[in-house]
């Protein structure tokens, strides 16, 4: 994200109450997250991140959630867990019925690298797709925080 970007969202963020509200809910989890997925199962942290969209969706509104979500997860170091957990629980109210998923490489000497990343319309949302076919996705996570059986075939990274 470039400054001009990092600016735009400074700037909508206090363009509405709303979207003040939005930004200060979103930093909330980005205080909270980092501990929550040290003691919760990513099942139960899920779970208790979803929510259900309500009314049909905004893509302006989405838009304006990627890059908040991005920036403050980017401004407080967050990884990408914390990023997707968060994106996933305010996409789904906002109706995009996200996918979460969650992928590993094995590198040189069994050292595991992992990534979790947002699937929405069967396109990554903000990882690039050559870069994503890197990881294995191992779990996935749709609508309602419901488990996909076959990961790798709805995270549009499938060998």
């Amino acid at each position: 994200m470039d400054d001009g970007t990092r600016e735009n969202v400074s700037r909508e963020i206090f363009a509405s109450p709303s979207n003040a509200l939005l930004a200060l809910r979103m930093s909330s989890w980005v205080l909270v997250l980092p501990v929550a997925k040290r003691v919760f199962p990513i099942e139960r942290l899920a779970r208790f991140m979803w929510r259900d969209g309500r009314g049909l969706r905004v893509p302006e509104r989405e838009s304006y959630v990627i890059r908040l979500g991005c920036r403050l997860t980017r401004f407080s170091g967050s990884n990408c867990l914390e990023r997707s957990l968060i994106l996933y629980r305010y996409l789904g109210s906002g109706g995009a019925d996200p996918t979460l998923v969650l992928g590993v490489v094995t590198g040189k000497g069994q050292h595991r690298f992992g990534h979790a990343w947002l699937v929405v319309d069967g396109a990554p949302l903000i990882d690039a797709q050559t870069e994503l076919e890197l990881y294995e996705p191992f779990v996935a996570f749709g609508p309602g925080a419901r488990r996909i059986s076959e990961p790798a075939a709805t995270s549009s990274t499938a060998r």
